[in-house]
């Protein structure tokens, strides 16, 4: 990789890993705010957004019917690049490796 792209890289943004650059990884979590699992899996997530190149969207279940009837009994949902990867518990460790394995691609 060369200098120059590089610190583009690095002033926009983007992780670079192994002269490598890192485009951001989609993650979502439905959940509500009275959902004390939903909290838990949020603070995972902000942690190991700290170590790997994720962007969490939250999405509120209650805003929207359909939504709220697809995941009211599984909450939270979390998807990583729009593939559902967990329910109910966000594993730190299981998120690790999903996340590694998709960097490594």
């Amino acid at each position: 990789m060369s200098r120059t792209l590089l610190l583009q890289s690095l002033f926009l943004g983007f992780p670079v890993k192994n002269d490598m650059i890192c485009l951001m990884i989609q993650v979502v979590i439905y959940g509500k705010d009275d959902c004390c699992l939903c909290h838990e899996a949020k603070k995972t997530l902000q942690k190991i957004a700290q170590e790997f190149p994720i962007q969490i969207e939250e999405i509120d279940i209650t805003s929207d019917p359909q939504t709220y009837k697809l995941y009211k009994e599984e909450i939270p949902v979390v998807t990583i690049n729009g593939k559902r990867a967990f329910r109910y518990k966000v594993h730190e460790t299981t998120l690790k490796k999903k996340l590694e394995k998709i960097i490594a691609q």
